[in-house]
């Protein structure tokens, strides 16, 4: 907290136009490069030139959720003028355009026009604060008060607004040290109190006293890091022999302090803390209310089924999932709205509750909140202690014990309130439903469209496949017919399974046949020798590889070879970083290779492939309609249009395959967040 005040002093130092010159240039040159330090000049800037009470009060409410997050508020409206503070409460600081000074003579009279002054008067040192009495004004102590001085938030003796230039004096003990030193004693009769502090407070204009307006007050802040439950707030009387008797303890029962609601964090506890640990942006509001609210339509339905798997007749299983317990997120949405601006939901100690309601897994807990806007926070404390028990009972009693009071709001107002939560959550949840039952019929019309797809190209692939390898074969065959002397002058059997028998009584083509087959569908090289003529036959294939420079920076990469005696192409698979297939020495091939990247389409060509290891394949980019004519010019009518299938398929595919995984994600996301959304379930 010190390093802010010690930013925020820099601050007013640098707008009062009390740097020097080399201060001056040094702020500004970090000031140009820090957009969050822009933000608190500009900030302080506007409190300095004095604005309304109530936009005093949402800016503070504003720069108190950026400095001190998760931390509660608790005012003081004071009519005394000496107190002893037995509650501790969170703060930030803004100082609104003042001067200070210190005084260390009393004056002749005290705050009462009376001549008594107490031991502690004369031995704390009184903080003097000049202010303009016509604005809304925050100032702090050296002890960590924060006072917030309403505009026209003093009286003279005529009982009229102060206008103009006073003095608002402050004397403080807010630790055990400066208590003792101050020789004030901690006792209420015989009772020892557990103090948070002791302040007094004076007010003087032109050296007159003047007493705090009680229709406005003054609001008092003190930071703490605990909050202790029933803490009192004291008076102070001065008596005969120096020291201050305390009397009159009232429970700080005081109006809370709204903020903005959409600054508040409704999210379940760890939600938003899984989501970074997981690597999600947890900071899209618009995406961390999607997930969370997509939770809602859960509780539409008694049960519902989740499919498991297959049983032995392929007749898909399911596992019953129960109804979901705990705090229904559509409760949430309808609260955290602008509906409920000013009301106690809109308040830091809500959302602090907020955190242990979710613990109970009850949404009765909830609306004992919403139903009860009207009433102090406190009451509505103790109501929940009887709906529940164990650990959680002792926490509410805690929050009673602390007696929070409520945001002032018309009975009529809470009504409707009422009425639009719960309208607001109906819809709600059958919006979700309706939104997730469109969503996934999505998917599933999707899902079938890629199968169909899928099916379809396998079928083309093997068709394709199948000619190439007949084209190959028959190849082959000529050229082995022909080494052996079999020039027959048509075009040789191609084997099948569907045959005739009969009884031969030489071999012949049938050996030859099944070599040649052989040979082919392993495209490696082999030798066979005719058994009746004794002639050799030779079928050579030699090993080919490429190896595509920064192939992982591509979407998709897809190498080919255009053999010019076939009428398709042949697809290239990766093994180890490179691509590699044997050679038919028959054959001429041509290498392609095309790739995507975001949308972009890049190539590389290559003529007179021959049996070696290719290094340094570069691609460069390439428009699709270029690539089209590239494939016309360089490959068979036949090859282009297998090509284009090829990419085309495989572009839909790859797209399709962000779909499933992102679909993927969401469901293992979805299951992940279960014990967090609803810890009374396993969700595994």
């Amino acid at each position: 907290m010190r390093n802010e005040l010690e930013l925020i002093a820099t601050i007013e130092k640098y707008l009062n136009n009390e740097m020097s010159a080399e201060e001056k240039a040094a702020f500004e040159k970090n000031m140009a490069a820090d957009p969050h330090l822009q933000e608190a000049v500009a900030l302080q800037q506007e409190v300095m030139q004095g604005i309304n009470n109530l936009h005093l009060k949402q800016k503070i409410q504003l720069a108190r959720k950026r400095y001190y997050r998760h931390r509660n508020l608790t005012r003081w409206g004071l009519t005394g003028l000496v107190i002893i503070i037995t509650i501790i409460s969170i703060l930030y600081y803004l100082r609104h355009h003042h001067t200070y000074k210190e005084k260390h003579a009393v004056v002749e009279l005290n705050e009462q026009g009376q001549q008594q002054w107490a031991d502690a008067d004369k031995r704390l040192i009184p903080q003097v604060f000049v202010i303009n009495a016509g604005n809304d004004t925050i100032v702090e102590t050296k002890g960590g008060l924060v006072i917030q001085v309403p505009a026209n938030g003093f009286l003279d003796e005529n009982k009229q607004p102060v206008t103009g230039k006073m003095e608002l004096i402050i004397k403080e003990a807010m630790d055990a040290a400066s208590i003792m030193r101050a020789g004030l004693s901690s006792t209420f009769g015989i009772q020892l109190l557990e103090s948070a502090g002791m302040f007094f407070v004076d007010a003087r204009k032109d050296g007159k006293i003047i007493s705090i307006n009680p229709a406005t007050g003054l609001y008092i802040e003190r930071p703490t890091d605990t909050l202790l439950p029933g803490m009192k707030l004291f008076k102070g009387n001065r008596l005969a022999d120096g020291r201050i008797d305390w009397v009159n303890p009232k429970p700080l029962e005081q109006d809370l302090t709204p903020v903005d609601i959409n600054l508040l964090n409704f999210y379940p506890p760890g939600y938003l803390d899984s989501l970074a640990k997981w690597g999600y942006n947890y900071r899209n509001k618009k995406f961390t209310d999607s997930l969370y609210y997509s939770f809602s339509d859960l509780f539409l339905y008694p049960s519902y089924l989740e499919e498991e798997g297959e049983d032995v007749d392929n007749t898909p299983k399911y596992k019953h999932t129960p109804k979901p317990c705990g705090i229904n997120p559509a409760r949430i949405k309808a609260i955290w709205s602008n509906k409920f601006q000013n009301t106690l939901l809109a308040t830091r100690e809500f959302e602090e509750r907020l955190r242990y309601i979710y613990k109970t897994d009850d949404n009765k807990v909830l609306d004992l909140y919403v139903n009860n806007l009207d009433k102090k926070l406190s009451d509505i404390d103790s109501m929940v202690t009887r709906l529940i028990t164990g650990t959680l009972k002792q926490q509410f009693l805690v929050f009673a014990a602390r007696h929070d009071g409520k945001v002032k709001i018309s009975s009529i107002l809470t009504q409707k309130l009422r009425q639009y939560y719960e309208t607001k959550t109906s819809i709600f949840m059958e919006a979700v439903a309706k939104t997730n039952r469109e969503f996934w019929n999505k998917q599933m019309q999707m899902d079938s469209l890629i199968n169909e797809r899928q099916v379809k190209h396998q079928k083309e692939s093997q068709e394709r496949t199948s000619r190439l390898f007949k084209e190959e074969l028959d190849l082959n065959l000529k050229n082995v017919y022909h080494q052996l002397g079999y020039d027959t002058g048509f075009t040789p059997r191609i084997p099948t399974n569907k045959v005739y028998k009969v009884a031969i009584r030489e071999t012949g083509w049938y050996n030859i046949d099944r070599f040649v087959n052989e040979e082919t569908a392993t495209r490696t090289s082999g030798n066979y020798t005719d058994p009746k003529t004794g002639k050799t036959a030779t079928i050579k294939y030699q090993p080919v590889s490429f190896l595509v420079n920064k192939q992982e920076q591509f979407d998709t990469l897809f190498v080919y070879l255009l053999p010019d005696k076939l009428s398709s192409f042949m697809r290239l698979t990766q093994v180890n970083g490179r691509y590699a297939e044997n050679l038919n020495e028959q054959i001429k091939y041509k290498l392609v290779c095309i790739a995507c990247k975001g949308g972009r389409m890049f190539y590389y060509l290559l003529s007179g492939i021959e049996p070696k290891v290719y290094t340094e394949i570069e691609l460069v980019e390439i428009s699709q309609n270029e690539l089209t004519r590239v494939l016309n010019r360089e490959g068979s009518a036949q090859q282009e249009s297998d090509v284009q299938k090829e990419l085309a398929f495989f572009r839909f595919y790859n797209n399709d395959v962000k779909r499933q995984k992102r679909n993927a994600e969401l469901e293992e996301l979805r299951w992940r967040m279960f014990p967090i959304i609803y810890h009374c379930m396993d969700a595994k």
